[in-house]
């Protein structure tokens, strides 16, 4: 799922033939100081568990892609590891979220988070109207759009004056817009975003959160779009050469080039060639590789590709020279590791590696006379390490 939902059934005939009582949802955001409850299986025992607290905040997430932002509501009630998908509920037993995870890094305390029902019920609208995404083995729902587009804040008075921006106006300057997606060429890197849906944007990139009991907070200006099911359009207003321009934007499918489906290690897609160990990068890897804190750490740079990686091909994936098999056909080249491949080089050409089949079918149909395989990497900062790796192809086949 795009919203950390998942949808899950129990197989046993006999499970539903009880008497179980449906559970009433209430879409209203809860006020602050609201009172909630929370109910779930933590760690700590084996029977049901009751936690109690208020509502702390309506907000944001705070990640680095915007529009994989949803609204959360915090609040000071014990959630610990057991308690997520269970429900949070107010006084007359209605449901106003769903526990998904707390905030402990050793320096705040009491700070959980709930899913409020308003991003549970359009989960749910959006897999009974079978907005469904095949992701490997696995079937992603996909309830929240993504303009596949990047946009930065335009707090700046000199730039906002360089843009041709008038007294008045403000909006977010377009940074870059994926060019496999429809709305390339409505909106192009460069373009200010006026406003969404009749909407306008912030210079710091935000519009006016309308709910509950911060109805004077700001949101992220992705929030408009939050109404709206992948496949909808928005009516933008855009600044282009100093003129005002209309365009509709289409809402597409989350696809990052790097994925995030929390699938085993062990199931990754790889390829072995001479020794080396290509593998297709993706979270999961990362975490396999660098541990639960790799966010916080470089990775070899390949950290960095997850939040600013721009599509280029419709089928892209990102390769990585994960490890190298010690043998003499590869020697000299065996400390390489987590080292990203951009080309294979036959005859003088340097051909960009789409992904991994592609890989293996340019490996495969080398022609006879290329006596040498060779793969080029992106460049990893200074020292004496290998940007280019030559292999004897007899030697690889043999």
């Amino acid at each position: 799922t795009d919203c950390d939902l998942a949808l899950l059934t129990v197989r046993d005939d006999g499970f539903w033939a009880g008497s179980l009582a449906e559970q009433r949802l209430s879409s209203e955001i809860p006020a602050l100081f609201a009172e909630v409850v929370c109910v779930g299986y933590p760690t700590g025992g084996d029977n049901l568990c009751v936690t109690k607290g208020v509502v702390s905040r309506i907000d944001y997430e705070d990640e680095p892609d915007p529009w994989r932002n949803r609204l959360v509501v915090q609040i000071d009630a014990a959630i610990n590891p057991g308690n997520s998908g269970g429900p949070a509920l107010v006084d007359d037993g209605a449901c106003v979220g769903v526990a998904y995870q707390s905030l402990k890094d050793g320096s705040t305390e009491n700070i959980g988070f709930i899913i409020p029902v308003s991003v549970v019920e359009k989960f749910l609208t959006a897999w009974r109207h079978g907005c469904l995404v095949q992701s490997g083995p696995l079937q992603r729902v996909t309830a929240f759009g993504h303009g596949r587009f990047f946009a930065q804040k335009l707090e700046n008075a000199s730039m906002c004056k360089a843009l041709g921006m008038k007294d008045g106006q403000s909006g977010v300057l377009v940074r870059s817009v994926d060019p496999t997606s429809p709305n390339a060429g409505a909106i192009n890197a460069g373009d200010v975003i006026l406003s969404i849906d009749g909407v306008s944007i912030g210079n710091d990139g935000c519009v006016p959160f309308g709910c509950g009991a911060s109805r004077h907070d700001r949101v992220p200006f992705t929030y408009v779009a939050t109404s709206k099911f992948v496949g909808e359009e928005l009516e933008a207003c855009i600044l282009r050469g100093g003129k005002e321009v209309s365009c509709r934007l289409r809402l597409c499918p989350h696809e990052p080039v790097v994925p995030s489906e929390k699938e085993a290690p062990w199931l990754l897609d790889y390829a072995v060639i001479g020794g080396l160990v290509f593998v297709v990068l993706s979270q999961q890897y990362l975490r396999a590789t660098f541990g639960e804190k790799w966010r916080k750490e470089r990775c070899s740079g390949l950290s960095e590709i997850i939040d600013s990686k721009q599509r280029e091909f419709s089928d892209e994936q990102v390769i990585v020279l994960s490890y190298v098999l010690a043998h003499t056909v590869n020697l000299g080249f065996q400390d390489v590791r987590n080292a990203r491949l951009q080309h294979v080089i036959i005859n003088g050409e340097c051909i960009r590696v789409r992904n991994l089949r592609h890989l293996v079918e340019l490996v495969k149909g080398m022609p006879e006379e290329e006596q040498h395989l060779r793969f080029e990497l992106f460049p990893r900062g200074g020292g004496m390490l290998p940007g280019l790796i030559v292999l004897n192809k007899a030697a690889v086949q043999a």
